[in-house]
């Protein structure tokens, strides 16, 4: 019998059209949500300590479309900065009705209070804590993320 390769691209291609193609009734609906929050988010650069980059229209809209297809309960994110992501990954969920997930997000640089609307409801948020902390708090708490966005330093440990 033959085997079946499947080479990383081929894999990498197939994979991003399962999740473009499952998200198309949304797709227009979520990239306006993201540009319509833009100046609110920019706004917050203000109040940091460090500045840093943010994620651009089509990242948002790209983790949008993976929370949408994936629907993770709980969500760990490294390096929430402004919140753009962090908005985006509540946003795919609800935009379908979903409940939003818990997202537990932190920034070690940074303590800015992520406030925009009802979606983000389930944001827990771990100012200036590093990766490490934030994670011996969601398994002291009993949860298990189902999704892990590194868009942050992480320790060793």
């Amino acid at each position: 019998m033959k085997n079946l390769n499947i080479s990383r691209i081929s894999f990498t291609d197939l994979f991003w059209n399962v999740i473009f193609s499952h998200g198309s009734f949304i797709l227009d609906r979520v990239k306006g949500d993201i540009l319509d929050k833009h100046k609110q988010f920019e706004a917050l650069r203000e109040s940091s300590d460090y500045n840093t980059g943010s994620i651009s229209l089509s990242a948002g809209v790209t983790l949008a479309l993976l929370t949408n297809y994936f629907k993770p309960r709980v969500i760990a994110e490294v390096g929430t900065f402004i919140g753009r992501s962090t908005y985006a990954l509540a946003l795919g969920a609800s935009s379908c009705g979903d409940s939003p997930p818990i997202i537990h997000t932190c920034d070690f640089s940074n303590d800015i209070k992520i406030n925009i609307d009802s979606v983000l409801c389930s944001a827990i948020q771990y100012p200036r804590q590093n990766s490490t902390d934030m994670f011996m708090s969601i398994l002291g708490e009993g949860e298990l993320p189902g999704m892990y966005v590194l868009d942050g330093r992480l320790q060793e440990k």
